[in-house]
């Protein structure tokens, strides 16, 4: 009888830490499905994680004043235009979406300075989707696959000592995750240590 209690609460518990909320300051976990948003982007239209099902979605924590975000920029940009066209018709479409959630960095100023991304920059207001993922700097990223599933964690590569050292690590991250996944394969590392200024949160 006892035992059966014990396994009972162990249940229990379990069954609670599954549904529990991600904290602030806690990542979501790979493997689970990627907490939902809707944003107002520079583009002028709201957006939803739910909009995209089918694509593997890059969500990256963007700031405008970040140095290291700024010199990943044309990185990212390099990165777009690489999984731009698929090779297999077949093959998922890779999508990238930043989300700033800087609580000095408003959406009219966001919209002056993202001419230099390749993507629409999302407005987070009160860091609510930063805290849904555990976002912690800027640039974190997050890689969701077709059917709405965290698959990737952390940095774009192995974490540079210095802004200026920024696409130049032979340990690249994202580019390999991404190129798995549109290839049906398991991604060859989940995550990673991301480096950054500290988002900014009301």
């Amino acid at each position: 009888m006892k035992r059966a209690l014990a396994l009972s609460a162990m249940f229990l518990l379990a069954l609670l830490a599954w549904s529990a909320p991600v904290r602030a300051g806690e990542e979501a976990p790979v493997g689970k499905p990627a907490p939902a948003f809707e944003l107002q982007g520079t583009d002028g239209k709201t957006h939803k994680l739910s909009d995209y099902q089918g694509k593997i979605v890059v969500v990256v924590f963007h700031s405008l004043k970040c140095p290291w975000a700024v010199a990943y920029d044309p990185v990212l940009g390099k990165t777009v235009t690489g999984f731009a066209k698929p090779k297999d018709d077949k093959a998922p479409e890779v999508v990238f979406v930043g989300i700033n959630s800087n609580k000095a960095e408003s959406l009219d100023q966001i919209k002056a300075a993202s001419a230099r991304l390749p993507f629409p920059i999302l407005k987070d207001p009160h860091n609510k989707v930063a805290d849904a993922y555990g976002a912690r700097t800027t640039p974190h990223t997050y890689v969701i696959d077709q059917k709405g599933t965290l698959r990737y964690v952390g940095g774009i590569e192995k974490a540079p000592t210095a802004p200026d050292e920024v696409g130049k690590s032979s340990e690249q991250y994202l580019g390999p995750v991404l190129a798995a996944l549109v290839e049906g394969k398991e991604p060859p590392v989940t995550k990673t240590a991301a480096v950054g200024c500290t988002i900014k949160r009301d």
